[in-house]
């Protein structure tokens, strides 16, 4: 079975963005705070409430950026996709006409390449596309391992082999 943290909302994607340039950002005003060098007293004063105002909306941004992540999960297995939490839903496979699926499912912000990307605004996103009824149900959800990233690909591979429509995109 496949468990994951569901994404309720795509702005959770440009808050992960910003929550990452302020861990960076943050260590600028610290360098000057906490110096080597005997800097004058009011640029530890300025460097001081920089990062005073930095950490207060770094903090901020961390609890949007987990209301959005919300408590909601989604679970797969080989005969539904389930969401649980405040969004109750419940995708049969055998009601579903196809299942989109990306082609490589990752841990956001796992390499030097994806903390690049992810600052010029190019986020990791996993997500999976339910085609049903003429309607697309799209949920976006935050691995957490790649053992869960390994059990998503062999229940999409029993999907696969029991026959069910299942495409994979880049995107």
């Amino acid at each position: 079975m496949f468990k994951a943290k569901l994404i309720e909302h795509r702005a959770y994607y440009g808050l992960r963005r910003k929550a990452f340039l302020l861990f960076l950002v943050l260590g600028i005003p610290g360098a000057f705070l906490f110096n080597a060098f005997e800097l004058p007293f009011w640029t530890s004063v300025i460097s001081a409430g920089i990062y005073v105002s930095l950490f207060v909306l770094a903090f901020k941004n961390q609890k949007l950026q987990a209301s959005l992540l919300g408590s909601s999960t989604i679970e797969v297995d080989n005969t539904a996709i389930r969401i649980k939490g405040r969004l109750k839903q419940e995708y049969e496979l055998n009601a579903v006409e196809k299942i989109t699926l990306k082609k490589a499912y990752g841990i956001p912000m796992d390499s030097v390449k994806e903390m690049a990307q992810e600052v010029k605004g190019h986020p990791k996103e996993n997500f999976l596309i339910v085609h049903q009824n003429g309607e697309d149900h799209r949920f976006d959800f935050e691995v957490d391992s790649y053992y869960m990233i390994g059990q998503l690909d062999k229940i999409a591979n029993q999907w696969i082999q029991d026959g069910h429509t299942v495409e994979r995109t880049l995107s």
